[in-house]
């Protein structure tokens, strides 16, 4: 009988740190996939910020090559647009 109560009691105590294990497993892992998850928002936003810097980088690059009368010639043919359509 002794040593019946000895097995139930191994037992026991055996099942009881398996579970623990398992809930320490668990909660280890549910820290690690909140720490990837904030880990990607993170990095998604930076990828965000890299593309748009790039293309003001870009738009900016542009605006400085073009040539420094493009203005008038824009406004001339709005103007000459509208003195057509008028003159109709």
């Amino acid at each position: 009988m002794k040593w019946n109560m000895t097995l139930d009691l191994s037992s026991i105590i055996t099942s009881i740190l398996t579970l623990e294990t398992t809930i320490v497993v668990f909660y280890w892992s549910y820290r690690q996939y909140n720490q990837l998850k904030e880990q990607l928002k993170i990095q998604n936003e930076q990828i965000k910020l890299n593309f748009f810097s790039e293309y003001t980088k870009r738009y900016r690059e542009i605006i400085l090559h073009f040539p420094e009368n493009i203005n008038e010639k824009l406004l001339r043919c709005k103007h000459s647009f509208f003195v057509s359509r008028e003159k109709q």
